[in-house]
């Protein structure tokens, strides 16, 4: 299990359960599959740098100004994710 911890530039920190499987896409690496997502899905796109959903499709935009890491259910960060 797989857990996203966001961390924003007032410190707060937020958990959210992503289950077995996530998925993250970049704007600024694949422009055309963001912006797809983004219409699919009535997203606003403007401010964005990425998305993160979970096996369930539920899913988070991510920001330049907020810090990402994925950890495994044992507390351990298995991947950060810049933007």
């Amino acid at each position: 299990m797989f857990i996203l911890r966001m961390i924003d530039e007032g410190r707060i920190a937020r958990n959210y359960e992503l289950g077995d499987n996530y998925s993250v896409m970049s704007k600024l690496y694949n422009p055309k599959e963001f912006q797809d997502f983004c219409n699919m899905h009535q997203v606003t796109s403007e401010g964005a740098d990425g998305i993160i959903s979970d096996e369930d499709g539920k899913f988070f935009t991510l920001h330049k100004d907020t810090h990402y890491y994925v950890m495994t259910e044992n507390g351990k960060t298995f991947e950060r994710l810049q933007f």
